[in-house]
């Protein structure tokens, strides 16, 4: 009898359920069993083809955060890789959906992975939680504090992750478990990019000392590839951002459609960014993963790729002691003490530029009395202090009721002079006008005021200008007063506030 030889799907099946897995078993896997051909390029720098991150994560479990665009696959291959590991690992998986909706898509994508196989393979049914013959089994779970509670898989997996709260989060970091037989867990998260004081920042920011690797991807990664024999249309269609400046798709584009590797279809691509402008920013974010979503925002100027120095990223530049600091300040009175610190930096014609470099903010019901101990400590590695500039009608909360201002009792314990600002003089709009002139790009391609977040005093600063928004007239962010109804955005603008009233203090001063 001759021997039929395998097929290319057979075989891989037969090598991963066998334990001997490679990156050629899963990708052909996926292709020839399922049909499905994973984006394998990453286009763009900094970036990862969404197939690396599937084959990684099956190989090599390990805690991620992943940036991805809308349509961008995360749902679809999660179903493949969950699918997988259940079938081939025989693995106990939770996968955490933000919506119901989201729930069964997934569902759906499972359904797809068993077809014509539920007989063979399934002990409970894709449509409910997954339990095969072997013994792989899914949970598919809503984000709420019930589901994340009761079962301990060895993988998780969370998808849209900037949706859920807080506190279904911090349930959700504790669910995943390993086993005697297996030590090896994994918590995979997945989302666009909604909020600017959301999870994903906070994961974002703080994913190397919580132990995450970073996946991102973006629309060029998940694009069809252009093979357009010019950019003459793509010069043509054009998307206008918040501040009326128009952008072209070949701008945006830059030639990166040539390399692409994926299913969407270019076309329906630029048709969604023509159909956003007067809003590319929301472009920016939901397709091109470069920010968190910006609608409203009160800093219309602020980008965080302009006006962010992060360390490595600005040829060596570091806080230099040699140049001082100014120090900025808002007591506040319902929300905390926020202490902002800048240092003057030569912009090599004779002039200078500010780059905020560090601040706190102390919301443990201290007086900034109290709190000023801790800026001594904080500002100590700045160098000499040139001034320090603040908002003079905050009280101390404990002397509110006399109107007792805290910058002469500040002096009087601890020898600092603060400049006022004589903020009712100044409303919202003078300020936030002075902030937007020192963060409008000059004639060089840089602003007069920038943010290091080489501290977490100066990324907690950068997020705050991304925070605050406008307040919103019938729905719409109109208004020129930032909306302090939110706690988020409440202690966000306290910070921005402190760097205004040094900002115009020192234009009318004529320095830095």
């Amino acid at each position: 009898m001759v021997a039929v030889p395998w097929t290319p799907g057979q075989e891989a099946l037969a090598r991963l359920s066998g334990g001997i897995p490679d990156k050629a078993a899963l990708y052909n896997h996926w292709k020839h069993n399922h049909g499905l051909t994973i984006p394998h390029v990453a286009v763009c720098p900094g970036h990862q083809a969404p197939l690396d991150f599937a084959v990684e994560s099956y190989l090599n479990p390990h805690n991620s955060v992943t940036l991805a665009n809308r349509g961008g696959g995360k749902t679809q291959i999660l179903g493949l890789l969950e699918g997988t590991e259940a079938e081939c690992k025989r693995a106990e998986l939770g996968h955490v959906a933000a919506t119901l909706g989201q729930g069964d898509k997934l569902r759906g994508y499972l359904r797809d992975y068993f077809q014509n196989r539920e007989k063979e393979l399934l002990k409970v049914d894709a449509a409910r939680n997954l339990e095969l013959y072997s013994g792989g089994k899914l949970d598919v779970l809503t984000a709420t504090l019930k589901g994340v509670n009761a079962p301990h898989p060895r993988y998780v997996s969370i998808d849209e992750f900037d949706e859920i709260d807080l506190v279904v989060w911090l349930q959700a970091i504790s669910m995943a478990m390993a086993t005697g037989d297996d030590p090896h867990t994994a918590t995979r998260v997945l989302s666009t990019w909604k909020f600017p004081v959301g999870l994903m920042t906070d994961l974002l920011d703080h994913h190397e000392e919580r132990g995450f690797r970073i996946w991102r991807w973006c629309v060029f990664e998940t694009l069809q590839r252009c093979d357009k024999p010019d950019c003459a249309d793509c010069h043509d269609a054009k998307c206008y951002d918040r501040l009326g400046k128009a952008h072209t798709w070949a701008d945006v584009c830059d030639g990166r459609a040539r390399r692409s590797s994926g299913y969407m279809l270019l076309d329906d691509v630029i048709r969604k960014f023509r159909a956003m402008s007067g809003h590319f920013e929301t472009f920016e974010s939901e397709h091109l993963c470069l920010r968190p979503e910006m609608l409203g925002q009160y800093y219309a100027h602020y980008r965080s790729e302009i006006h962010e120095i992060a360390p490595g990223n600005a040829a060596g530049w570091k806080p230099d002691p040699e140049y001082g600091h100014y120090v900025w300040v808002d007591p506040g009175v319902n929300s905390p003490n926020a202490i902002a610190i800048a240092q003057p930096v030569p912009d090599g014609s004779g002039g200078f530029d500010l780059v905020i470099v560090d601040g706190m903010k102390d919301g443990d019901g201290d007086t900034l009395l109290q709190t000023w101990p801790l800026v001594e400590k904080l500002r100590a590695p700045y160098g000499k202090l040139k001034r320090a500039h603040g908002d003079c009608y905050g009280y101390n909360r404990q002397n509110a009721r006399l109107a007792t201002p805290v910058f002469s009792l500040l002096e009087q314990a601890h020898g600092v002079s603060i400049v006022p600002c004589p903020k009712k003089l100044m409303g919202y709009e003078t300020r936030s006008g002075a902030m937007s002139e020192r963060f409008a790009i000059k004639a060089d391609g840089h602003p007069r005021m920038r943010v290091w977040t080489g501290t977490p005093g100066g990324r907690e600063i950068a997020r705050a200008f991304s925070a605050v928004r406008k307040k919103e007239i019938g729905g719409i962010p109109m208004s020129d007063e930032p909306d302090l109804t939110k706690q988020d955005s409440k202690m966000a603008f306290n910070f921005t506030s402190a760097c205004e009233y040094g900002v115009v203090l020192i234009d009318i001063c004529g320095q830095g």
